[in-house]
């Protein structure tokens, strides 16, 4: 079974998404997960300005291609008007060729759209699709990394008896060049998933090759996203991988460097997915 997730861009033309589709099928996924996904054409800023996209589409065009059974997380799961939460904006988007059944999570008013977690009833596997949205340290949005992290480690500690696996975007560092920011951004957090909730990095899992999963405008690679699997998944791992490239796709875009020429691409992530043995596996009960 291949679980995956990928942060495909909420300002995406109709063109992209289509062809992030196309590359989706190749990587053949059997769940996967989307971020900076929003069932609404158009979002407003904090300054006003409506900007408009096509990842509204991702949904249907998945589903032309047989990934028919879908859920998301988002604002407007909660609220008529997406005003009513801060940076209500993006969500998580959740298809399967599967049936998959999404659990209801209580997530904090200023971060709505940041963990889908769904059940997969043939395997009794829980699965998470996460995002945590990359605040600045001032003004409003001044610890709502750290509180966004905080909330999400009581998840990993509620899921950490069952086979589960939680991987996405997590906009954040395993180090930083202060004590100051690892705190404020959830360094300390993020680490502990692995240190001291029993939790696994699929890739050492897997004894994979830990890659860039992102680039800056600047030409700067980090690895931001990655695959946890709970103590009772950990021995379900077969292979773990970040893709640079899906058949005739390019995924992960990068900008013209001294040494290099620009490197086109359909996002600024690569998707990171992870093969597990789910023969032995119990379907959960209906």
């Amino acid at each position: 079974m291949r679980v995956m997730a990928w942060n495909t861009n909420w300002n995406v033309s109709k063109s992209i998404v289509e062809r992030q589709t196309a590359a989706v099928v190749d990587l053949a996924p059997d769940v996967a997960f989307f971020s900076e996904w929003s069932p609404s054409p158009t979002r407003t800023t904090s300054s006003g300005v409506v900007r408009t996209s096509w990842s509204h589409l991702r949904g249907p065009t998945l589903a032309e291609k047989g990934f028919v059974h879908q859920c998301h997380q988002h604002a407007l799961d909660y609220a008529d008007d997406e005003r009513d939460w801060r940076n209500p904006f993006w969500g998580v988007l959740g298809v399967s060729r599967e049936p998959i059944v999404k659990v209801n999570t209580e997530p904090p008013l200023f971060a709505p759209g940041i963990w889908l977690e769904v059940t997969h009833p043939s395997t009794g596997l829980t699965l998470v699709g996460a995002r945590l949205t990359a605040w600045q340290e001032k003004g409003r949005n001044k610890g709502l990394r750290r509180a966004a992290w905080s909330w999400m480690a009581e998840q990993f500690d509620r899921l950490a008896e069952v086979p589960a696996v939680v991987l996405g975007d997590f906009n954040t560092e395993l180090r930083y060049r202060s004590e100051g920011l690892q705190r404020a951004r959830g360094g300390d957090i993020f680490r502990s998933i692995t240190r001291d909730r029993g939790w696994v990095d699929a890739f050492d899992a897997a004894e994979a090759a830990k890659t860039d999963t992102h680039v800056r405008n600047n030409g700067v690679g980090s690895r931001l996203d990655y695959a946890f699997v709970s103590p009772p998944a950990a021995g379900l791992v077969a292979s773990a991988a970040a893709p640079e490239e899906a058949g005739e796709h390019r995924l992960l875009r990068r900008p013209a460097t001294k040494k290099r020429p620009k490197q086109p691409g359909l996002s600024d992530h690569t998707p990171v997915m992870v093969d597990l043995v789910t023969d032995n596996l119990t379907a959960a009960s209906p």
